[in-house]
């Protein structure tokens, strides 16, 4: 038997040692930082470092908790190209037989329900790696030689979840509507998205006094008509939250109808969404209270307590010939906070 040897010609393949003596850059991968864009939530973009001497191309997967149960979504196709113009462009990511720095952005917020409340996602990133046709030839990568470990790295990303308001109410002294919220954590309110902790000064914010912080806001000048308000919270890590509030303080409410009919004997009450200015209420974000009088509004009771069912007609066949009956009725917010009552309708039953 006559063996035959070929000698290949490594010279000018700057990762390995003369004559396939070996790799002298071995493949690692480190995930530096994970954040969140500030002008879109939904994406979070990762800084990472990875050398070796292939040319590699990311799977991403993120796993967390929702509800009690943990989840995994595979979310390589959600990638970003260029993002923020400082976002790795397109794959391969040619090594060039070195370690290089890289970012990958992922819109990862739309692949997950309820991102918001999701408190911390686990990226596990890893890097699939073959030998680039820059700097090998097609004789050394038939070798089988050298083949990717495929470097791999997990790093847990504390988003945090977004906080909501808990308690709206109306200053009459001041005529501001306060609105608070808590349960911040351990964490101090000033944080930037970028993952650095500012000063007050430089970004303008209050220290949060025992996890809980006051927005002042000034309600309508239109007496009667509803105070609409759209507030931005923050929590300690930068997520937002856009949160409209459509309050009540201050608010008339447009008074009812009332219509007698017979057959049988009733009297009809129609309430209306909307201000004693015409001004119009949002059903879903109400509830109202019905109260009626029979005689004199110094004998007036509930007829209909809270609710939010969206009805607009009510049926009131507790009457008697020839007496007086009067409607009102009067809205509570999203925050517990009360209208005025509106006008008493009155109607003779006959």
């Amino acid at each position: 038997m006559v063996l035959v040897f070929e000698e290949i010609d490594d010279a000018g393949c700057p990762c390995l040692a003369s004559g396939l003596g070996g790799v002298i850059v071995p493949e690692q991968l480190d995930i530096t930082e994970v954040c969140q864009d500030p002008d879109n939530l939904n994406i979070v973009y990762v800084k990472a470092t990875v050398q070796g001497i292939y040319d590699y191309v990311p799977e991403v997967t993120v796993s967390y908790t929702l509800n009690g149960q943990s989840k995994s979504v595979n979310v390589t196709n959600r990638f970003i190209p260029g993002w923020n113009s400082i976002g790795v462009v397109s794959f391969p990511i040619i090594t060039n037989c070195s370690a290089v720095t890289i970012i990958l952005a992922y819109d990862i917020g739309s692949m997950i329900p309820n991102f918001e409340t999701i408190e911390s996602i686990d990226f596990s990133i890893v890097f699939k790696g073959e030998l680039g046709a820059n700097n090998f030839s097609t004789l050394i990568k038939n070798t089988n030689v050298f083949v990717s470990t495929d470097p791999s790295a997990t790093v847990t990303y504390g988003k945090g979840v977004t906080p909501k308001p808990y308690k709206m109410f109306f200053d009459p002294n001041s005529n501001k509507l306060k609105i608070q919220y808590s349960n911040l954590g351990s964490n101090p309110c000033p944080c930037a998205i970028n993952c650095v902790t500012p000063s007050e000064e430089e970004f303008g914010l209050t220290i949060c006094t025992d996890e809980i912080q006051e927005i002042n806001v000034d309600a309508t000048n239109i007496f009667g008509d509803p105070t609409n308000v759209l507030v931005t919270f923050l929590d300690p890590v930068g997520n937002k939250t856009n949160f409209s509030i459509e309050s009540m303080i201050n608010v008339v409410p447009h008074k009812l109808s009332a219509l007698e009919q017979s057959n049988p004997p009733r009297i009809e009450v129609a309430l209306f969404y909307m201000s004693v200015n015409m001004t119009r209420i949002t059903a879903s974000k109400v509830q109202y209270q019905i109260w009626k009088y029979k005689g004199n509004p110094d004998s007036a009771e509930i007829w209909k307590d809270w609710s939010n069912e969206n009805w607009s007609t009510f049926y009131d066949q507790d009457i008697e010939t020839a007496s007086e009956y009067g409607y009102a009725v009067r809205f509570k917010g999203e925050f517990g906070e009360l209208s005025e009552f509106s006008d008493w309708t009155v109607k003779q039953a006959i």
